[in-house]
């Protein structure tokens, strides 16, 4: 019953709003996740997990706790008058574009279709971390210093 409703295929509720909504874009099984064994640095992997539950400092999360409502927690680190989730966060705000493009160069090496996904398939694969998961801790971890 459990997976059942935590990881059935109807992902429309998935919003900026909805933590769980969120997680169930990129967590489609009930199974223990590859970074956890394979990353042995523990500041790493922690990111990464960090970033995945939504325990981050992100307006999306901080705003959660302010009670300030969804639609104004807004991104300070841009212009873009964006939402700062882990979708903003990782695939468009521009205050991330250096170490953004710097992880696309490593993960482009191991998916090479990465070019032709769209953003919210870029967003999946990263937050999956499946594939360079080092790289992807240590992006997370430069996000989550910077929030």
């Amino acid at each position: 019953m459990y997976k059942e409703l935590t990881f059935n295929d109807n992902r429309q509720d998935a919003t900026a709003q909805n933590k769980l909504g969120t997680y169930r874009l990129y967590k489609t099984d009930h199974e223990n996740e590859n970074y956890l064994n394979n990353i042995t640095s523990p500041n790493v992997c922690n990111a990464i997990s960090k970033m995945r539950l939504g325990d981050h400092k992100l307006m999306i999360e901080k705003g959660r706790h302010l009670r300030i409502p969804a639609k104004d927690r807004l991104c300070n680190k841009c212009n873009e008058r964006e939402i700062e989730d882990e979708f903003h966060a990782i695939i468009i705000c521009r205050a991330h574009i250096f170490q953004r493009k710097q992880l696309w160069e490593q993960l482009t090496v191991e998916i090479e279709n990465l070019n032709t996904l769209t953003l919210t398939e870029k967003f999946i694969k990263v937050m999956q971390a499946k594939t360079c998961p080092y790289a992807v801790g240590k992006f997370f971890m430069y996000l989550l210093a910077d929030s």
